[in-house]
């Protein structure tokens, strides 16, 4: 089955006079507040679709905690066994590849599928909920779109998402039905990719300056512009 890998490039920064040492161990920030209400938007009309995190799993691999090639990718496929329905949100150092090398992605996701990596600093800082709806939308079946909103491929604040790609994520198969609450929802399971099993400090001092888009699958993309291989 033909799979489309999606990435967004980020710009960041630290921030203060005197910036602390870059943190090398990723961390988990899930934005659980933010993304439900995201997904709970006008958009939905009055029907929101709840996104469940699960409890954090922790996986030590210090070949994973930076996604580097094809082979490190696919190998995120099996790492953590999950349930089919359930969405795999990794938290990574750094994701330097997405269909192919690029270096500092902030995110990087199967269009539609379960897996999905995110640079775990750009996801603590003040733009972290919008690139987790991001790359989710990008797993329920969402590509980027040239109008302003969530699925933009740049981090600007814009989280809008329109009736069309609600109803296109309503029809994702991870979209289940809570029979008891009468409520739709998705299972999101959170993976922390460490490259030793010492936690080690972590920086939270990152600024998401800007972000330009990038997709790449059978099209493959330079940076900024669309044409396309086999």
């Amino acid at each position: 089955m033909q799979q489309r890998w999606f990435l967004m490039l980020a710009s960041a920064v630290l921030a203060g006079a005197n910036p602390p040492a870059p943190a090398v161990a990723a961390m988990v920030t899930t934005n659980e507040q933010g993304v439900d209400l995201i997904f709970a938007q006008p958009s939905f009309t009055n029907a929101p679709i709840d996104v469940r995190f699960e409890t954090t799993r922790t996986h030590v691999d210090p070949t994973l905690s930076e996604i580097d090639s094809v082979f490190e990718w696919v190998q995120l496929f099996s790492v953590v066994p999950v349930p089919s329905s359930t969405i795999r949100l990794y938290f990574v150092d750094e994701v330097n590849w997405c269909g192919g090398p690029i270096t500092g992605a902030a995110g990087c996701s199967t269009q539609p599928g379960n897996v999905v990596a995110i640079n775990s600093f750009i996801a603590s800082g003040p733009f972290g909920a919008e690139l987790n709806a991001h790359e989710l939308g990008h797993a329920l079946g969402l590509g980027h779109t040239d109008v302003p909103g969530l699925m933009q491929p740049i981090l600007n604040g814009n989280t809008t998402l329109s009736l069309a790609e609600v109803a296109t994520i309503r029809s994702s198969p991870f979209v289940q039905l809570d029979p008891l609450l009468d409520q739709s929802f998705i299972t999101v399971q959170p993976i922390l990719i460490r490259a030793t099993a010492i936690p080690e400090p972590a920086s939270f001092g990152l600024l998401v300056l800007g972000v330009a888009g990038l997709r790449l699958g059978r099209q493959f993309k330079s940076r900024g512009k669309s044409c396309s291989v086999a």
